[in-house]
């Protein structure tokens, strides 16, 4: 308000857009290199998403394919679950990352290799 007239100045409110996905399906932004690609995001459900289990890439989400030695992997209830291992490891009692299995031969064959080599009577891992 001025003192030649009892106006009310005008506030100005920036517009922001709202990003909306569907029930149960989260916006997560997509990460690339190309200028027209800025912003843009996908619906995903990270309670299922092999790639962005729990939430989205970047900002929590897991990926459950890059989970070291396992082979058949899942994304339930936004948790990665996996099912079998690569041969020499298996499933640990959480169901989450895979384990050398020391009852392998893949496991053995490491132990006496390590030992051949270094002398060593402990196995210590690889």
């Amino acid at each position: 308000m001025n003192s030649d007239c009892s106006c009310i100045e005008p506030t100005y409110r920036k517009r922001t857009r709202s990003i909306r996905c569907p029930p149960g399906l989260s916006a997560c932004a997509t990460y690339s290199s190309s200028p027209a690609l800025k912003g843009a995001f996908e619906c995903l459900d990270t309670r299922s998403s092999l790639e962005a289990c729990g939430g989205c890439p970047g900002t929590g989400g897991v990926d459950c394919s890059a989970i070291d030695n396992a082979d058949d992997v899942t994304c339930e209830q936004s948790r990665c679950v996996i099912r079998s291992c690569a041969p020499g490891f298996t499933v640990n009692a959480n169901g989450t990352e895979c384990i050398e299995d020391e009852n392998s031969t893949t496991a053995t064959g490491r132990r006496i290799a390590v030992q051949s080599l270094n002398g060593i009577e402990k196995f210590w891992g690889l």
